[in-house]
């Protein structure tokens, strides 16, 4: 379901020894089989990872053998018979407990993330701009409004004062 929705996404079951052919690990997915390995603690793993050329977000899940995977996962003969007949005898098995056999793999090609994110960001800086225009656009017209009306005012009363030439005298106050 999730395969059909989001074509381009990786959803794999990746195995050093799977199997089903169709999980067998690339290279890739081979050294982070190997990451598991070298770190037996880590069970889980996020970030990004190259497959086929491509750069993806990968979150991977390591599956390690426990004692209830032995029955199809251990020798071939303890195998329920229609999983030979399926697969064969070859694929998936002698593993112990606690190998891992393989992993969980879902990715999502930076590609398309990266699109989106530019999209985004696009609309994001367009619509702050426009509100900054507006804001902008309306401490202008206050400015307008108040400081340049009354500053025009003054001056003309200044100027007013000046042209007028001893029409009536200022009287000295003597404190």
């Amino acid at each position: 379901k999730v395969q059909s929705k989001f074509p381009d996404y990786v959803i794999k079951f990746p195995s050093d020894n799977p199997r089903n052919p169709v999980n067998q690990a690339g290279p890739e997915e081979l050294e982070m089989i190997q990451y598991f390995r070298d770190h037996p603690r880590v069970s889980r793993w996020n970030g990004r990872l190259e497959m086929n050329g491509s750069q993806y977000l990968a979150y991977v899940s390591a599956m390690r053998i426990e004692i209830t995977c032995l029955q199809c996962h251990g020798r071939p003969e303890d195998c329920p018979r229609s999983l030979l007949e399926r697969y064969g005898s070859t694929g998936g098995f002698y593993r112990k407990v606690g190998d891992v056999a393989g992993m969980d793999v879902i990715a999502i090609p930076l590609d398309k993330v990266n699109a989106k994110l530019a999209t985004d960001a696009t609309r994001n800086i367009v619509s702050t701009a426009l509100w900054l225009v507006a804001m902008f656009g309306f401490v202008l017209m206050a400015f307008r409004s108040i400081v340049t009306r009354r500053l025009t005012a003054l001056t003309k009363h200044f100027l007013e004062s000046a042209e007028r030439t001893g029409e009536v005298p200022v009287p000295s106050v003597a404190i």
